[in-house]
């Protein structure tokens, strides 16, 4: 139902092969890597708590070329690549002296009496070789990081909406309740539980809804093809990762609920993501999807500097073309003060 495609300005995309009705699965895949994070504002990442080199570590060569891919600094993958030769060439006559057919065969059963290697040996030593000849080079830290801040998807799953209640609703109150306790009850001589107690009963009433939409821990995941899917501010389309929740849990804010049909996908090992249509899509029209649906409501033209300050590309979507044309109160008021 979509080809991914060179897109004029727009890098590779996806392209719908034919017409798409309304919640119309696009596509469903497992995701390559996932790690944990720490996020600020909405999904700012500031910290990986996994490391992301030992995780590239553990994938096969194939699929560490995919991800090298997904770079702008990347090198093409390989079509073909010719292995490593593991035989020796040697003389008839010495092979006929050892009595040991001529040609090919020769040289390898040589090869494996002078060392002992068996059939298996040779095979294993061949495929190693290839291995090593195919394996890119490994991402330098810059290189990770571009395509995680490019490519990755940020949700929350049952494990990280357990450890934000804790965190924002019994440690992080408990912590600067004793610490702004502590200190009004020094610098002014009070009594240390009072204090403690009063703000308690501030912070436990009044942080957490606040603190969590300021930083929180999540999840981030590379999903090959959906890496390929560009961002619209009018998507055609909406994304959803088995198990995915709300920071505080209940349903995500990702483009999915104006869907008709949830997706009904329960957690397991590795996370699956599943793209759906929101309208009815053309045959040959982009596939894109929003990449901050949680800011939805933002005003466009700073919804687009949030977008160029994280992804590093312009926004030209129609809805923000219509919002730079328009023109802004406070630059028409500058204006005037000028004249």
């Amino acid at each position: 139902s979509y080809k991914i495609s060179e897109l004029q300005g727009r890098g590779k995309g996806c392209v719908a092969t034919r017409k798409m009705a309304t919640d119309e699965e696009v596509l469903t895949e497992e995701a390559l890597l996932t790690v944990k994070t720490f996020m600020i504002l909405s999904g700012v990442v500031v910290l990986r708590c996994t490391r992301v080199e030992r995780l590239y570590e553990q994938l096969s060569v194939e699929d560490q070329h995919r991800y090298v891919s997904l770079s702008p600094m990347s090198v093409p993958l390989p079509e073909k690549v010719a292995p490593m030769p593991t035989t020796l060439t040697t003389s008839s006559s010495s092979s006929a002296a050892a009595g040991v057919p001529n040609g090919q065969g020769a040289s390898e059963a040589t090869l494996r009496q002078r060392h002992g290697r068996t059939d298996d040996a040779v095979d294993a030593s061949a495929s190693d070789a290839t291995a090593s000849v195919l394996a890119p080079l490994p991402p330098t830290a810059e290189q990770h990081r571009q395509i995680w801040e490019r490519n990755g998807l940020h949700f929350c799953d049952d494990a990280d909406v357990r450890v934000n209640r804790w965190l924002h609703f019994v440690i992080f109150p408990a912590l600067l309740s004793v610490l702004t306790g502590g200190l009004w009850a020094y610098w002014w001589r009070g009594e240390y539980i009072r204090s403690i107690l009063g703000a308690a009963v501030l912070f436990f009433m009044m942080l957490g809804p606040v603190s969590i939409k300021v930083f929180f821990l999540g999840s981030q995941a590379i999903f090959l093809n959906a890496s390929r899917v560009n961002h619209s501010c009018l998507a055609n389309a909406a994304w959803q990762i088995e198990g995915q929740k709300s920071v505080l849990g209940g349903p995500p804010v990702n483009g999915m609920s104006a869907v008709s049909s949830a997706l009904p996908l329960e957690p397991s090992d590795t996370k699956k993501l599943m793209l759906r249509t929101k309208r009815v899509v053309a045959q040959g029209e982009e596939l894109t999807i929003d990449y901050i649906p949680e800011l939805a409501n933002m005003e466009p033209l700073t919804r687009r500097d949030l977008l160029q300050q994280e992804y590093g590309f312009l926004c030209d979507c129609k809805r923000c073309k219509d919002a730079e044309r328009k023109p802004v109160p406070q630059q028409e008021r500058e204006a005037e003060e000028v004249w």
